[in-house]
């Protein structure tokens, strides 16, 4: 898998100027690359594994620019052994290196560190009702270079899954997060998670 759009530095500047926020950059234009490698195991049954990575690079044509990849390693497994429920799972690594000139100013000389993990299991009651209930966390350290920063978040969630026909499905539920900054209090945050899901 890979992709790649550009976009001219002028037209980021533009959108700096009018946010009022941030440093014009230099150089003519900015190739955003994402490209990746993803495995799928099937060979146990009722349990099917996918492990992949992704990579990331925002790439600068200016002269003395440092252009840094970004890297997330990837691993989701769901399990159906037991009729009627499914148990998933996906836990996620993502990191980054800076450099002294990043054309971006986000890792100007520090690093970037994520950790993610989530597990869920869903039941279905009947032919039209189901139930999902979940919980994961995440750690991220971001090191701009000059000061390091770390968010950790906690979450547990359940919800109703209504089916309408075979093409659509309707959710709702509760969500309970905790969010804890360095040297700030923690946050707790609840939310009423709502979707619709349509399949053609």
């Amino acid at each position: 898998m890979a992709k790649t759009f550009r976009w001219p530095i002028a037209i980021m500047n533009a959108q700096i100027n009018l946010s009022g926020l941030g440093t014009p950059y230099t150089g003519l234009k900015a190739d955003f690359t994402t490209f990746g490698a993803y495995f799928d195991l099937t060979a146990v049954e009722n349990l099917g594994v996918s492990l992949g990575y992704t990579g990331f690079l925002p790439f600068n044509d200016a002269d003395g620019c440092d252009n840094i990849l970004w890297n997330g390693v990837d691993l989701r497994a769901v399990w159906t052994g037991v009729e009627g429920l499914s148990v998933s799972s996906h836990n996620n690594i993502s990191f980054a290196k800076g450099a002294e000139k990043e054309w971006m100013g986000l890792l100007t000389g520090g690093s970037f560190f994520s950790l993610y993990n989530a597990i869920s299991a869903t039941m279905e009651l009947n032919e039209k009702f189901s139930v999902n209930a979940g919980l994961g966390n995440v750690f991220t350290k971001l090191d701009d270079g000059t000061a390091a920063r770390e968010v950790e978040s906690f979450w547990v969630e359940g919800k109703l899954i209504a089916r309408a026909g075979e093409n659509a499905e309707f959710s709702a539920g509760l969500r309970v997060g905790i969010d804890k900054e360095t040297d700030k209090d923690a946050l707790t945050v609840f939310s009423i998670p709502a979707g619709i899901k349509v399949s053609f």
